[in-house]
């Protein structure tokens, strides 16, 4: 259950500021380059190499790892497409050691234009895509969004031999209204069978994650949802084993 306010209100004040800035975020340019930075449906229109390009994004992220840009020069033109490539797309949840998945990923980011697979590599962080663009050149960047399990390192003691899970950009959680009214001593095994299932009729629509095992199921919801649903535990790191 969220609190109807906070003594330090910082938190609810910064997500009224950031959410009317927010489109100001997604795309950046430079006179040789045109960045995509997040991942939304939008449009907008940009000068890059003195030639307007309008770019189109269709996209359901972060539910799907699918994104298509539709690229709108007024004319053919040289210019750099950089689409950002997130750290959990690249085996690495966060940019330090803090934290590292279980199991190295097996997926790993495709991009094609006008269908055609293109060999990229990262840097600084994007995927860079310099050609001549012309008008109704579409990209599409797929991001891999398999289940993973997210180990701290060992000096975070409270985490010692404990998982969690984190699904594209979306790290998930577990409360007791999903769990049969507790969590927090719920273990959650290596050998479990972890499924996404898409949810529309639940927190105005999330995919959950159900996991499969021996001694209890447990559903997991996005961190982002938890407490809308009254007072509960909520965990977000599982104990490896039981007991």
């Amino acid at each position: 259950e969220r609190l109807g306010w906070f003594n330090c209100s910082c938190c609810p004040t910064n997500v009224v500021r950031v959410f009317p800035s927010l489109s100001g975020y997604i795309y950046a340019q430079t006179d040789t380059a045109l960045y995509v930075n997040l991942f939304i449906a939008s449009q907008t229109t940009v000068t890059v190499q003195e030639t307007a390009v309008q770019v189109t994004q269709q996209t359901n992220y972060p539910w799907d790892g699918k994104i298509r840009l539709q690229v709108e020069p007024t004319h053919r033109a040289d210019f750099t497409l950089c689409l950002r490539i997130p750290g959990w797309a690249q085996s690495a949840p966060v940019p330090s050691g803090l934290y590292y998945y279980f199991s190295m990923p097996t997926e790993r980011a495709l991009i094609t234009v006008n269908g055609d697979s293109i060999a990229f590599t990262v840097d600084q962080g994007y995927a860079r895509l310099t050609r001549t663009w012309q008008p109704g050149d579409v990209v599409e960047l797929t991001l891999p969004m398999e289940i993973k399990r997210v180990m701290s390192q060992v000096n975070v003691r409270e985490n010692d031999d404990k998982v969690a899970l984190e699904q594209g950009p979306l790290v998930y959680c577990a409360e007791a209204i999903d769990n049969g009214g507790s969590v927090l001593e719920t273990p959650l095994t290596d050998d479990a069978v972890l499924t996404a299932i898409d949810r529309p009729d639940l927190l105005n629509g999330v995919t959950v994650i159900q996991a499969q095992q021996e001694g209890g199921n447990i559903t997991l919801i996005p961190y982002y949802a938890w407490a809308h649903r009254g007072i509960g535990e909520m965990t977000v790191w599982f104990n490896r084993t039981a007991g």
